[in-house]
């Protein structure tokens, strides 16, 4: 997995980033939209937009695979 740019991610949320990137490319997206909540909810400015994204994007294929 690539490591993101690390203003936006320190050691710690880029393991929970690759987590949750992990679970979304497995078809875990409730799983990965936790793990982004997690992140979004511990940061601010251009993390915390980009964490929210991921989540939001990770919340919608679950509702999918719902039906």
């Amino acid at each position: 997995m690539r490591k993101y740019k690390t203003y936006l991610c320190s050691d710690v949320q880029q393991g929970v980033l690759s987590r949750a990137m992990i679970s979304m490319q497995s078809g875990h997206f409730f799983e990965a939209h936790e793990l982004l909540e997690e992140l979004f909810k511990e940061c601010t400015g251009e993390s915390r937009l980009l964490f929210h994204g991921l989540a939001q994007i990770a919340a919608a294929h679950h509702q999918l695979t719902l039906g």
